[in-house]
């Protein structure tokens, strides 16, 4: 990829003033590429879905070659609590070489609470936001194969300018129009997840507190917007040894157009996957893990830009590491959320 000459710089530097502006104007949750790998960053119900700690550290390298293009950071963690069914739950499968199970193996799970936290923090030039949030959810049986939950998650939103980062950025005196800021507002999310050993379904918002800002002359007042997710996916059995994933991320933020990702994840042995992911007029993303043991995860994607910024920009790498704490039916791979 070419070197961005000093005009190219200052036109991708004055695209991230753009972009923090939208940002100021509307609260919007960073990209995720491996959102079927942890929805929970999207929908608070997934909290304790699982018989075990989920504990998962994430990093996303946005637009490569674009300077101080967007970094996003996660960490979370969650887990269930009085979940009396540890050896099965209504998606699990029993502690056996893995395969196809008959549904009359599965047992009724009694209804249980979780408990989490996640810290989400995101870069892009001169603009930063931190998210912090405690949740919880209720799962409760529908049968003695579906489940249901409904979570929330409340904490705080912080939204902040380095306006000097901005001023050195292009190499220009400063501008009493560049105002630093910090703000921290409220935050809540809300999230319900339709769950089987064959399906799922979620559907959550998040940003639900409204809010106003307005920090200095850079930009005008601006109020926040609601985010609206909605997910679902279904699971193939090909072989006993091979699955597929079909699913699908729908997402509104206002007044933005919506935005739709389609993904298909291959499964062997519950042990290695590869997907493919399309993201609706902006990249095309092929992703790959591997369950290491029943105590860690490991995967990763690529995104090819396909949007108007492909000329300038590079793909998108994304990682995350998961452990899997008190896994004491030693699953190797997630039997809830895949």
């Amino acid at each position: 990829m070419p070197q961005l000459s000093g005009g190219l710089k200052r036109l991708f530097l004055f695209f991230f003033i753009l972009l923090g502006i939208y940002t100021v104007r509307g609260q919007q949750k960073p990209q995720i590429t491996q959102y079927i790998y942890n929805t929970y960053l999207l929908n608070p119900a997934i909290t304790g879905i699982e018989d075990y700690t989920d504990l998962r550290l994430g990093f996303r390298d946005q637009w490569t070659g674009i300077p101080e293009a967007p970094k996003t950071f996660f960490f979370t963690i969650q887990s269930p609590l009085g979940n009396k069914n540890h050896q099965q739950t209504p998606t699990s499968f029993p502690v056996q070489p893995q395969g196809i199970t008959n549904e009359e193996e599965f047992e009724k799970m009694s209804p249980h609470h979780g408990l989490g936290f996640q810290a989400l923090a995101d870069k892009s030039g001169p603009f930063t936001q931190l998210n912090l949030d405690i949740t919880y959810a209720y799962h409760v049986p529908l049968s003695n194969h579906t489940s249901l939950s409904a979570g929330f998650g409340a904490g705080i939103y912080q939204l902040g300018l380095n306006a000097n980062q901005l001023v050195q950025a292009q190499g220009q005196p400063s501008d009493p129009a560049l105002v630093s800021f910090q703000k921290i507002f409220p935050d809540l999310n809300l999230g319900l997840w339709l769950y089987s050993h064959r399906y799922f379904l979620g559907v959550s918002l998040t940003n639900s507190i409204p809010y106003t800002l307005n920090p200095g002359s850079l930009v005008s007042p601006g109020s926040s917007s609601k985010n609206y997710f909605l997910t679902a996916g279904y699971k193939i059995y090909v072989s006993r040894t091979f699955s597929l994933l079909p699913s699908f991320l729908w997402k509104y933020v206002g007044p933005n157009p919506s935005s739709l990702d389609l993904n298909l994840k291959a499964n062997y042995l519950d042990r290695v996957w590869l997907g493919l992911s399309l993201r609706s007029h902006d990249s095309f993303s092929v992703l790959a893990g591997v369950n290491i043991n029943p105590h860690y995860n490991i995967g990763y994607s690529y995104d090819y830009t396909t949007s108007s910024l492909a000329s300038f920009a590079g793909g998108t790498h994304e990682i995350f590491i998961g452990f899997l704490l008190n896994n004491t039916n030693r699953h190797l791979c997630p039997r809830n959320v895949w």
